[in-house]
C-alpha cells in the first residue's frame, strides 16, 4: 500500500532527517513512535502536508503501488491525514518562553521559575527550548509544550 525507499528530507536550515526504507502491506496497521525530534511528524508532514517547508529525496515513493501522488484531490481521495494540531496553538514569532510568559501575565499570576523548571523535566523538555521559537522544536515537544 506505501512504499518508501531511500526516503530523506532536508529542512531549509541545513538540517536533514534520513529514514529506513518504509513497505506498509494493505490491512497492516502501523504505529509511528520513537523519540522526541527524531522526525516522526516530519516524516508524515512531508508526506501529506501541502504547505511542507523541506526539501524530500527518495529513489521510490509508491502508494497503491502507483507513483506517490502529488498533494490535492488525487492525494486525498486516498489518504486521511489528521496531524497533531498543538502546534496551531503557538505563534511562531514568539520564543517559548514568551508563551509561558503570556501565560502567566493572561492568568494574573506571577511566574515560578522554579515551577517552570519542574514542567519541563516532567514533560522531558531541555530548558534551552525556552530560547527556541516553534519552529525550532519538533512536533511532540511542541505538543508537550503546549
Amino acid at each position: 500500500m506505501l512504499k518508501l525507499k531511500d526516503y530523506s528530507i532536508t529542512y531549509p536550515n541545513g538540517l536533514k532527517l534520513q529514514y529506513e526504507d518504509l513497505h506498509i502491506q494493505k490491512g497492516e496497521l502501523v504505529g509511528l513512535f520513537g523519540p522526541s525530534g527524531c522526525g516522526k511528524t516530519s516524516l508524515l508532514d512531508s508526506l501529506f502536508n501541502p504547505d511542507f517547508p523541506g526539501k524530500v529525496s527518495c529513489t521510490e515513493a509508491l502508494l497503491d503501488g502507483k507513483p506517490f501522488p502529488k498533494t490535492g484531490r488525487e492525494l486525498y481521495s486516498l489518504v486521511s491525514y489528521c496531524p497533531q494540531f498543538s502546534q496551531a496553538a503557538l505563534n511562531p514569532k514568539l520564543t517559548i518562553n514568551d508563551h509561558i510568559d503570556l501565560l502567566y501575565h493572561g492568568n494574573k499570576m506571577k511566574k515560578d521559575p522554579q515551577r517552570v523548571q519542574e514542567l519541563l523535566d516532567a514533560l522531558n523538555l531541555n530548558p534551552t527550548m525556552l530560547t527556541r521559537r516553534p519552529g525550532g522544536l519538533s512536533g511532540g515537544q511542541q505538543q508537550r509544550m503546549v
